[in-house]
């Protein structure tokens, strides 16, 4: 993955309000976005560091160009993820399922001595806001160490 800037919106949600979360968190930067003329330079992404089994903690938002970055402010944040190798796994389920999506390619990545990094994301092709839950498209990521 090539190095890519975003601005986003953290949040952080228990598991059972997970999809409510990110669908209202996509909401909120789309419109912050939009307010500015800011045209996303690719998919809606979340971005979670040492993901948990019952709290999340991400990040919610978009890759952006590096001139956007400045229009950060109040509850949206400006980052940088940097260039990294990572394992994909196309995903075309129900959301609640996308925990074993994650559990899959860390087992994968034991079986063939992958060492992983701490960071996972997704790009949805299916835009998390706008489809039934059980349609939801994208890929998922965890980034593997050198």
């Amino acid at each position: 993955m090539p190095e890519q800037p975003y601005l986003y919106l953290k949040i952080d949600s228990d598991y059972s309000h997970l999809a409510l979360n990110v669908a209202t968190g996509f909401a909120t930067i789309a419109q912050f976005l939009l307010d500015r003329g800011i045209r996303p330079t690719g998919k809606p992404m979340t971005l979670m560091i040492n993901p948990p089994r019952d709290q999340f903690r991400m990040r919610i938002g978009y890759w952006v160009s590096r001139d956007d970055l400045d229009a950060a402010e109040g509850q949206i944040y400006a980052g940088v993820m940097p260039a990294t190798r990572s394992i994909c796994h196309q995903f075309d389920s129900f959301y609640s399922e996308i925990p074993s999506v994650y559990t899959g390619m860390v087992e994968y990545c034991r079986k063939h001595g992958l060492r992983r990094g701490r960071e996972v994301w997704q790009f949805y092709q299916s835009h998390p806001h706008g489809v039934p839950q059980e349609r939801l498209k994208a890929d998922c990521h965890h980034a593997l160490l050198s």
